[in-house]
């Protein structure tokens, strides 16, 4: 059997990459049939017919982030099903619910959309027909669930795996322990920081790092080393520009190039807790057993935080009082460290489960 496994790849952004990888591992783990996982080539966005006119396709994957809301994404799911081949999603998700929406989703409610954060235009039928079509839907999260339920009646082929990110565990890569932090004998603390090009809640960018530039300081002044790191090329430019911030220096790193995924969940995993801001950085120190306090910059982060029991480690960008809440935190994964990672350790049996009965069943 090939597969073709579908997501933004090759734009060197370590969230999509690394559940791709994920993927990868968890099929030579635990499927006996796949010879072959094709990489779908989205810089030179051929049609599936045109990839079969070259080798064959058992069974189209639509991978990992949020891919629902996407054109592209959405025209090739289309593609495999009139072509009549199987269609699965694997920990796919939604993103640009409103603040209101999340809310009222969190609370129970349920309802379709019309309108969608920084008016983002989303086909909501397009997606409607995608589901009901596609042979096993598995979901990174309850808020693409309930999006999912407010479209049409949820089947039992829908389910929310997990983002495929979470179960990833791979080898220990001595990449950045031994480039950027060798000599280091203070406890760690990472800060992922990068941009989001403004398109967050409350679109004020400027104010969500003012606050945690400040948090920094505290954080530096209780004994702890800052290390800042990216998990985009992108995202290099705004880590240099809080580098430079900050005070303090022999006290703060910066690894300025983006690493591979490995090396981030190994680093991480030496770190006393994570503050992030984009969805992967939380996602892999979460993979990793390591506390993480998480900046929900938009309705995605809040879909992971709710999928592992985290909500109350997840903040608004317009939250206000977030140095008294990383002071709050810092305590709490201080005196109480172990049943936090016991707590992730958890979660991530339960998807790496799902995750598994989803390969052998169907792959």
């Amino acid at each position: 059997m090939k597969v073709l496994y579908i997501g933004y790849l090759g734009f060197n952004n370590v969230g999509d990459d690394v559940c791709y990888e994920s993927f990868v591992h968890s099929i030579n783990k635990w499927s006996n049939s796949v010879e072959k996982v094709i990489a779908y080539d989205i810089k030179e966005n051929k049609g599936i017919k045109h990839l079969l006119s070259k080798e064959t396709i058992n069974a189209v994957v639509l991978g990992g982030g949020s891919l629902f809301q996407g054109d592209l994404f959405l025209t090739l799911a289309e593609e495999a099903i009139e072509l009549g081949i199987p269609l699965y999603s694997y920990g796919t998700g939604i993103d640009y619910l409103t603040e209101e929406t999340v809310s009222k989703y969190i609370n129970g409610e349920y309802y379709e959309p019309s309108t969608f954060f920084n008016n983002r235009k989303i086909n909501t039928n397009r997606i409607k027909n995608v589901v009901e079509s596609i042979k096993y839907t598995g979901i990174r999260g309850p808020l693409t669930y309930k999006f999912l339920e407010s479209l049409t009646p949820v089947r039992s082929s829908v389910e929310v795996i997990g983002d495929s990110g979470f179960i990833y565990s791979p080898n220990f890569d001595h990449y950045i322990i031994n480039n950027y932090l060798n000599s280091i004998q203070n406890p760690l603390i990472a800060i992922n920081w990068g941009t989001t090009f403004n398109k967050l809640f409350g679109y004020n960018e400027a104010l969500l790092e003012d606050q945690l530039i400040e948090s920094c300081f505290y954080l530096q002044s209780k004994g702890y080393h800052i290390v800042i790191y990216p998990m985009w090329d992108q995202d290099i430019e705004s880590c240099w520009n809080f580098y430079h911030r900050l005070n303090n220096k022999d006290h703060v790193t910066i690894i300025p190039e983006v690493c591979h995924a490995s090396q981030i969940y190994s680093f991480l995993s030496k770190c006393h807790f994570s503050i992030n801001l984009k969805l992967h950085a939380n996602i892999l120190s979460a993979a990793a057993y390591t506390p993480f306090i998480q900046f929900a910059y938009r309705s995605k982060g809040f879909d992971f935080a709710l999928s592992v029991n985290q909500e109350d480690n997840t903040l608004l960008p317009t939250t206000s009082n977030i140095l008294e809440t990383i002071k709050e935190k810092e305590v709490n994964f201080s005196s109480d460290r172990e049943r936090y990672a016991n707590l992730l350790k958890k979660e991530k049996e339960v998807y790496t489960n799902k995750h598994k009965a989803f390969i052998e069943r169907f792959f």
